[in-house]
């Protein structure tokens, strides 16, 4: 019984309203990041091949193939280059990266797919695909921006994903891509925006 009148009752009603506040903040303040990611961003999907995105989308089978073609050459324009093909194996895995056609000498991740952004109106923007490359469980993007993982095809990004790179002139060392995956982190976060693999 004695325990019972030493608690103060009035103190810890305080304490619930104060949890129930801080717990209101967090929501509101989660609301507002949420709110201010999608004003700056754009939905897109990515494609793995031509095939998948004409039997999603049956009436845009010539843009899909357009699509797809674009990104094949984007990538070679500005994906990272390495000296060997066991430079680029170590960052990109095993069978995954194929040789420059460019410049015999150099070797590329190979395209993963391509991502084309959501227009207003519900279609898609088919006119500037962004390649994409598998970079261990991720969606990556030439310069280093993980797109969410490999198992997501319709992501957020930021509307500069589909901005021109700059041409890749020069080859990175074994490493040099992953580094610049971890200065980029994911989309949203506080992120350095280191250069990106151009010379």
């Amino acid at each position: 019984m004695k325990r019972t009148k030493e608690i103060d009752l009035a103190t810890m009603r305080k304490s619930a309203a104060r949890k129930t506040t801080s717990a209101k903040s967090v929501m509101l303040t989660g609301t507002l990041l949420v709110t201010g990611c999608g004003s700056s961003g754009q939905e897109a999907v990515v494609y793995t091949t031509a095939e998948q995105c004409i039997v999603e989308n049956p009436d845009s089978r010539t843009e899909c193939e357009k699509a797809y073609d674009n990104a094949i050459s984007e990538a070679e324009r500005t994906a990272p280059k390495y000296n060997s093909q066991r430079a680029c194996e170590m960052e990109f895995g095993y069978n995954q990266c194929v040789q420059s056609q460019s410049n015999s000498g150099w070797f590329l991740p190979a395209l993963g797919g391509f991502m084309v952004g959501r227009l207003t109106g519900g279609g898609y923007d088919y006119g500037r695909p962004s390649p994409v490359f598998g970079y261990q469980n991720s969606w990556v993007g030439a310069d280093g921006t993980s797109y969410g993982g490999r198992s997501d095809r319709r992501v957020n990004v930021p509307k500069e994903a589909f901005k021109s790179k700059p041409t890749t002139a020069r080859t990175i060392s074994r490493g040099g891509f992953g580094s610049k995956i971890q200065a980029k982190s994911s989309w949203g976060s506080s992120r350095s925006r280191g250069s990106s693999f151009g010379g």
